[in-house]
């Protein structure tokens, strides 16, 4: 199974609303929608979404589901920051027995990382940054194992987009 962990757009400043409101701006709607074509562009076949419940995840997960003609974007707990490896691995495992072919997590800077450095087998505290619309894909086999195939921060990923 492909999981393809992707940073949300960029997002308004903190508002009287708070951390958890904070929406995409129009360049980060833009900045969402080139990587999604990078994706495509990479051979990568969406078929769920799961999202921090956070606004500016769940409009980037949206953009990505509808991109992808996905199923999603289902809002889960381990997304939110500081991330929660151990029901990751829970729920991924289910859909390993699900046969998913790929799945597609969309969360924040830094726990995202945090959660992919812990399970190609990092340090539980040590980290990789994704810009905003990064994006990165890891392998996952049946027995768990896992393998990072690619991470690009969204300057890269905007080079493999067809240009409109």
């Amino acid at each position: 199974m492909q999981v393809i962990f992707i940073r949300h757009g960029s997002a308004e400043p903190v508002g009287q609303a708070g951390d958890a409101a904070r929406g995409l701006t129009d360049a980060g709607r833009r900045e969402v929608r080139a990587t999604c074509q990078a994706l495509k562009a990479l051979d990568v076949r969406l078929q769920r979404v799961l999202s921090s419940p956070l606004t500016r995840a769940m409009q980037t997960a949206g953009l990505v589901a509808e991109a992808f003609e996905a199923h999603g974007p289902d809002a889960v707990g381990f997304l939110v920051p500081p991330g929660d490896f151990q029901e990751m691995t829970a729920v991924l495992a289910d859909m390993l027995a699900e046969e998913v072919p790929a799945v597609g997590l969309v969360g924040h800077s830094p726990s995202l990382g945090e959660l992919l450095v812990e399970l190609i087998g990092g340090r539980p505290c040590g980290g990789v940054s994704l810009s905003n619309a990064g994006a990165a894909c890891v392998a996952l086999a049946g027995d768990q194992k896992a393998e990072l195939r690619w991470l690009m921060q969204h300057s890269q990923l905007a080079l493999l987009a067809p240009k409109a």
